[in-house]
């Protein structure tokens, strides 16, 4: 899978599952730049997941 698409998967799915909001994740990305860097450092800072791989296997019970 492309960056801009796990850039999209990860963004969708930490909104939809309250990890954080969109407001965050424009003030992160206004400051660090819009990459999938960006959304898994919100990620780790959240949930201690270093990736969306990682979240997925862990918690999230979703198929690659």
């Amino acid at each position: 899978m492309s960056d801009d698409k796990k850039y999209i998967e990860l963004y969708d799915l930490m909104v939809e599952y309250g990890v954080c909001n969109e407001e965050e994740i424009s003030l992160v990305c206004s400051i660090n730049g819009t990459s999938l860097y960006s959304l898994e450092c919100i990620l780790f800072s959240r949930t201690g997941y270093r990736s969306l791989d990682q979240w997925k296997e862990m918690e999230l019970n979703l198929e690659g």
